[in-house]
Formats: structure tokens, C-alpha cells, sequence
């Protein structure tokens, strides 16, 4: 495969999904970069960059209005065409949701950038169903120290924190554990835009 020109490519891609029962797309931050987002590994990504003692690249538009891309409608068309079996990403920008993949179809295990969670019951919630004002109680990682009088789980009163995953921070159980089940019991797997290197 890696001596065959693109077309050639694109053929036995597209040979693959039209025989695939179970497609599995795992994404990374490369596939949100026609977005306006930056990357990590890319020739101007974060790491890149920061290896070379730069300072961190701009995003193109704020993330939180950043909007999905031809990336994004195209692993929702292969959910419209019922090939698409399951989508694990490694982004926070909320966008596969935006292109229209539902979240039981989607791992998100680096967490959702409109989201906290409950620690207690795990349900997941816009920060404004959470009643979270950033201003006020500040972003909400697990590390923060947790102020009188902050918002708690609307559903069962325990601890809510964002639901990024911080450096360190363990990935959200269940979404990692169906990851793996449905990643081993693919028979397509694709990556977009991502090294698979953390």
C-alpha cells in the first residue's frame, strides 16, 4: 500500500468500506486543523513548534466556534451510508458532535470542551445544565481545589469537574473500555489525523 498513488489509495479505501461491517474511525488532532484548530505534531503544531522553543500556535477562530470540517462530514456520511460502527477521538473540540455523530457512537477520551462530568454517577453536562460559570469557579479540572459554595451534580449532588483530561488525569473508563471492544471487533479500522503518539 504505501507504493500506490493516491487514487490507488482512495480505491482500496473505498473498496474496504464498502465491504466493512463494523468501521471504527479514530481521530486526532490533525483531523480539526481545516477547522482553523491547531495540531500537536504538524509542521506548525504545538509540540513542534515548542520543541523549536517557539511559542504555541494561533488557533484560526476560537475553538468554541470553530465549526466541523470536510473531515468531520465525511465520517458522518459513513455513519449516513450505516457503515460507521463507532468514532474514537482524541479531540476536545466537541466537533465530530457538531457534524452529527450521536455520543453513543462517539469516545471522546481526551474529554469535550462544553462539558463537565460527575465524578459520582458519571453523567456528562453542558456547563450551563451544570450551572458553571467559568468566571466564577474557573475552568474545573479534577486539580483545582474545590471553592464553598460551587455547583454540584444536578442529578446525584456529587463533585463535577470539566471533562478534559488533564496530563495525568485517567481516561474516562467506560468510553476507553468500549474503545477497546469495538476497536477489536472492527474489521476496518481508520486513523485521521493522528500520530497514534501521545
Amino acid at each position: 500500500m504505501f507504493f500506490m498513488n493516491l487514487e490507488e489509495k482512495i480505491d482500496l479505501a473505498a473498496k474496504w468500506v464498502g465491504e466493512s461491517e463494523r468501521l471504527v474511525v479514530f481521530t486526532g488532532a490533525g483531523c480539526s486543523t481545516g477547522s482553523g484548530i491547531p495540531d500537536f505534531r504538524g509542521p506548525d503544531g504545538l509540540w513542534t513548534r515548542r520543541d523549536k522553543g517557539l511559542p504555541p500556535p494561533k488557533s484560526k477562530v476560537p475553538w468554541d466556534q470553530a465549526s466541523p470540517n470536510p473531515n468531520h462530514y465525511a465520517v458522518a456520511e459513513l455513519m449516513e451510508l450505516g457503515k460507521l460502527n463507532y468514532v474514537i477521538s482524541q479531540n476536545i473540540d466537541g466537533l465530530h458532535a457538531k457534524s452529527g455523530i450521536p455520543f453513543e457512537m462517539l469516545a471522546e477520551l481526551h474529554g469535550n470542551q462544553f462539558f463537565m462530568k460527575c465524578l459520582s454517577c458519571n453523567k456528562k453536562m453542558l456547563f450551563e445544565e451544570a450551572n458553571w460559570d467559568k468566571k466564577i469557579w474557573g475552568r474545573g479540572f479534577r486539580k483545582d481545589t474545590v471553592k464553598e459554595g460551587q455547583p454540584t451534580c444536578p442529578h446525584c449532588g456529587g463533585r463535577i469537574i470539566n471533562s478534559i483530561v488533564d496530563f495525568g488525569d485517567p481516561l474516562p473508563y467506560d468510553e476507553l473500555q468500549e474503545s477497546i471492544v469495538r476497536s477489536q471487533n472492527s474489521d476496518v479500522f481508520f486513523v485521521i489525523g493522528s500520530s497514534l503518539v501521545v
